[in-house]
């Protein structure tokens, strides 16, 4: 169904729109039961962190990025 929601609207009100379509909705939480026991090691999972300066060479980045690589872009210091 389409939200009719103005792009300009959530960013300047810092809203973000969340949703699933392939897992069930409490799936994220079993996800983090499995972090929290020690069970799945997220030490693998290598964040690269750019600042928003330098945005273009992050989207870069990520579009080459492997399985375990998370492009982050810093917005605030």
């Amino acid at each position: 169904m389409p939200v009719p929601i103005s792009y300009v609207e959530m960013m300047f009100n810092s809203w973000e729109i969340v949703g699933q379509f392939m897992y069930l909705r409490e799936a994220y939480q079993r996800l983090l039961d499995l972090i929290r026991s020690g069970q799945l090691d997220m030490k693998k999972i290598r964040p690269l962190v750019y600042p928003l300066a330098r945005l273009r060479e992050a989207m870069e980045t990520a579009a080459k990025s492997g399985n375990f690589e998370c492009v982050v872009i810093q917005h605030r210091e």
